[in-house]
């Protein structure tokens, strides 16, 4: 079975193992084309897997340490029952990335990264100006790490995340507002469907998204988000080779939690908050480009899986356009120009700069 291998970038403090611990969440909820993530030995936990079981209050025993040198993950992509697959989910030491905080590791790494196909950077959710100028530094620092790689494999994918937008004073007002419509529009669409629950239920997912974004925008539509993903653009635009990149927005639990400190929240609360936002989608976009970056031009992948790649390639933006419409991931609700990266048409795009 054909391996991929993805990177975590981020600096200690930025969210990375709670991110990857969203990624279980594929395990057991799924798009309508029935993709999912997987330990590859499923018998044996991952690190991932006990990550996403801390986090949700499933295991309340295990705490989530800092990563030390490196870890990896051995997970496995499926379509149904059908193994695609091998995906080993690297995360590293926080420390490395710092200059002179550890050298040993960092050397490893700059020696190791080009063999990976993917890579993640993960910055924290900047707040006010002081927050910017670190996150626009750090990003710098990770994008150092990236040009490693991308000098010997132009075609690695490099996904922006935003993370721990959920731990903006205001989370709590986006969740309460956001419910109060969905709830709102569930009755009507009961009403007006009095015979055919299945034709509501689906026509309610399918607002969602638009209607919890609605509430986001404000989190999103700021100077101080479009100066950091403009810098980050901006690199990738004047680089030498074409590099595909995408941003990314998400959260440690999920909007709605007053504390976000998860050893203050009470064990029945701990499924009913942790409803992550934006990981799964960019996890499945980072994987999407990679395999479409392998196609284009006329060139045929080398990969071998049990079905047609073009195929794979499909049904996976076909579950991130779902991701996105369900409120999983964000998208502009108000706004559908073809000049703005955040519209809904532009979801799943994957050429670097303002997106097709």
């Amino acid at each position: 079975m054909d391996k991929f291998k993805v990177m975590f970038l981020g600096y200690s403090g930025s969210g990375k193992t709670y991110l990857q611990g969203s990624f279980f969440k594929l395990a057991s909820e799924t798009g309508s084309k029935g993709i999912s993530l997987q330990s590859l030995k499923f018998n044996e936990e991952t690190s991932i897997q006990k990550a996403f079981e801390a986090i949700a209050g499933q295991n309340q025993n295990f705490q989530i340490p800092t990563t030390m040198n490196t870890q990896t993950s051995d997970m496995i992509l499926k379509k149904g029952i059908n193994e695609l697959l091998q995906i080993d989910i690297t995360d590293i030491e926080g420390q490395a990335i710092e200059p002179g905080r550890n050298v040993e590791v960092s050397e490893r790494i700059l020696s190791e990264i080009h063999t990976y196909d993917c890579l993640i950077l993960v910055i924290e959710y900047p707040t006010d100006e002081l927050a910017l100028q670190t996150a626009k530094q750090e990003l710098g620092q990770l994008l150092n790490f990236a040009g490693k790689a991308l000098a010997k494999n132009p075609k690695i994918p490099l996904t922006l995340v935003i993370n721990k937008i959920d731990k903006v004073s205001n989370s709590a007002q986006i969740k309460s507002k956001s419910d109060q419509e969905i709830s709102t529009l569930e009755q009507e669409l009961i009403k007006k469907y009095p015979n055919n629950l299945g034709r509501a239920v689906n026509e309610l997912k399918q607002k969602k998204g638009a209607i919890l974004n609605k509430q986001v925008k404000p989190l999103v539509n700021n100077k101080l988000i479009w100066e950091l993903c403009e810098q980050y653009f901006v690199l990738l635009r004047n680089s030498s080779t074409n590099i595909f990149g995408k941003v990314f927005f998400a959260s440690s639990l999920g909007f709605g939690s007053s504390d976000n400190n998860i050893q203050n929240i009470q064990v029945k609360d701990y499924l009913r908050i942790y409803k992550p936002y934006g990981g799964v989608a960019a996890f499945l976009w980072t994987i999407y480009a990679r395999l479409a970056m392998q196609t284009t031009g006329g060139t045929n992948s080398n990969l071998e899986i049990d079905m047609p790649i073009t195929q794979l390639i499909e049904d996976l933006r076909s579950d991130l356009q779902e991701l996105h419409t369900t409120g999983q991931a964000y998208f502009d609700p108000d706004d559908n120009d073809s000049e703005n990266i955040w519209a809904l048409r532009n979801s799943v795009a994957f050429r670097a700069g303002i997106d097709n």
